[in-house]
């Protein structure tokens, strides 16, 4: 089992929902930092705006951000189906 999951367990967190789990444990914790999608995001945590370089302009994780490509670690999803177009 990963290491980042025994802390989790230890510290009461499921291991069926890793990423909620992490969100969950930091909350408490003003100085807590994990890493998640932005789908788990939960109140009283907040994303941090990313700059894609050192000294560059730091974007806040929002859709506009996200979808014109500035905010750096957003990623498109992908769906495949296995039916005939209409």
């Amino acid at each position: 089992m990963p290491l980042f999951l025994q802390k989790l367990r230890k510290l009461g967190c499921s291991d069926k929902k890793p990423r909620a789990a992490l969100v969950k444990s930091i909350t408490p914790d003003r100085y807590g930092i994990g890493y998640s999608a932005i789908g788990f995001k939960a109140e009283g945590v907040r994303a941090v705006p990313l700059a894609s370089y050192y000294g560059g302009t730091c974007y806040e994780a929002s859709a506009e951000a996200t979808f014109s490509g500035k905010y750096p670690i957003a990623r498109y999803r992908y769906i495949y189906l296995n039916k005939k177009p209409n």
